[in-house]
């Protein structure tokens, strides 16, 4: 959907909101839900037609095409309340515990329906999304510290903790089944599946930075994703830089191989 919306924004942000929120219509009201069994009734826990509304809010704020929204105490303390608030309505823990906490989550669940986005779900992300802005700055420019270098190092290898996260998700489910859960194996199973991620993520970078290539014996650092000079290449470079030296080194059955 990206390139098709950028299309629209050539003829203004109107065409472009126009077609995120027909998406977003079709995909809250459950017209469409796509199987996510083929032998059972579940559909995708989230909907893309919906879901897609969140993805195009922050692409519509790094384009430009909305505003960043001023740091203004009254918008802090109306995000604060929509945050804690909806808190005691929407942990589970807390809901199970109380039967008006109960009945309040199940009058609310046509406008939190996780599913579907419904409309109390956007406002509590943005809420949320503006109070971590005042947080972090404009460009981020309070996120200092090796906690925050920890983060961006997971940001950056998303694909790869992503794909692990899948994985170690079903493995934490079966650890949980096996030994029970309380706060205390479910706290532990939970940081242990964290720390894994982020030793993902510094695998993956690892890996993505091909150390082993930075100089091979060349002097030359291959671009990334290159593979590294041929043998052949990297004598030819050898004579090139250091004609004495490689002389030198010429002796009876000694001989030069051609570069590649």
């Amino acid at each position: 959907l990206i390139p098709f919306v950028v299309w629209l924004g050539r003829y203004g942000r109107l065409p472009v909101a126009a077609f995120v929120l027909s998406l977003y219509a079709v995909g809250t009201s459950g017209i469409i839900d796509f199987g996510g069994d083929p032998l059972a009734p579940e559909v995708w826990f989230f909907n893309p037609f919906a879901w897609q509304l969140v993805f195009f809010t922050g692409f519509a704020f790094m384009r430009g095409w909305i505003p960043a929204p001023p740091v203004d105490h009254r918008l802090i303390i109306a995000a604060l309340l929509v945050v804690v608030v909806l808190i005691p309505l929407a942990n589970p823990l807390l809901v199970e515990s109380s039967d008006s906490l109960r009945a309040g989550n199940q009058a609310l669940w046509p406008l939190v329906d996780k599913t579907h986005f419904r409309p109390l779900r956007l406002v509590h992300f943005l809420a949320v999304a503006y109070l971590a802005w005042v947080v972090a700055g404009e460009g981020g420019r309070r996120l200092t510290g090796p906690v925050v270098a920890v983060c961006c190092k997971v940001g950056q290898q998303a694909l790869g903790v992503f794909m692990a996260g899948i994985v170690l998700s079903l493995a934490a489910g079966i650890v949980l089944d096996l030994t029970g859960r309380n706060f205390v194996l479910a706290t532990a199973v939970n940081l242990a599946g964290c720390a894994l991620l982020v030793a993902v993520a510094y695998m993956a970078d690892y890996f993505k930075r091909q150390p082993w290539l930075a100089l091979n014996g060349t002097g030359i650092r291959p671009a990334r994703g290159a593979a590294g000079p041929s043998p052949a290449a990297a004598q030819s470079h050898a004579l090139a830089s250091r004609p004495d030296e490689a002389m030198a080194d010429f002796g009876p059955g000694s001989r030069i191989v051609p570069a590649e």
